[in-house]
């Protein structure tokens, strides 16, 4: 596993939704276990088989139905000042029928937040992040790294690789990585 890599995207991350206009919290949220591409825009199954998926290109997503007992931290920051603060904060992720949950709409439940989820399996690192965009609509981008051997990108949506390796690149001189 490799922690510093993990620590210098999440970190960046977080810096990264901070910036984004219209945020004033920020969720950062670890799963435990892996997570694939699909959960970017899940919102439930309907009538217990069929996965429903939001239109990403159309921006109305609904708080990916991670069960609670998967969630290791869930953690809210609030940015005052440029600074980010830890606030209390109900959890996000709750026991729910998966009908509820693909009416359970991020930007309604969680106005003014980016929520990044992520998680660390072997060499294996993802990041998801749900952000305020244009006209109330939220964005979402994910990706999963190995870093096995070296750094390989394996899936992304939403994002272009060379937005993280330029995250890593500017804490390669002061962090060791793989």
């Amino acid at each position: 596993m490799n922690t510093s890599l993990h620590a210098i995207l999440l970190e960046s991350s977080v810096e990264w939704c901070s910036s984004v206009d219209e945020v004033e919290f920020v969720h950062v949220i670890e799963i435990d276990g892996w997570f694939g591409a699909k959960w970017a825009g899940f919102s439930g199954k309907l009538l217990g088989a069929v996965g429903k998926h939001a239109d990403i290109e159309r921006g109305r997503l609904a708080v990916p139905p991670f069960v609670p007992s998967r969630v290791v931290d869930d953690r809210r920051l609030r940015l005052v000042d440029g600074e980010q603060v830890a606030v209390d904060a109900r959890p996000m992720h709750r026991l729910q029928s998966s009908e509820s949950a693909t009416r359970r709409y991020f930007d309604a439940e969680y106005p003014s937040t980016a929520a990044i989820w992520h998680a660390v399996v072997d060499a294996r690192i993802v990041l998801m992040c749900y952000h305020p965009a244009k006209q109330g609509e939220t964005a979402v981008w994910y990706i999963s790294l190995d870093s096995e051997d070296a750094i390989h990108v394996t899936d992304t949506v939403g994002i272009v690789p060379s937005t993280m390796f330029a995250a890593i690149e500017n804490e390669r001189d002061s962090r060791s990585i793989a």
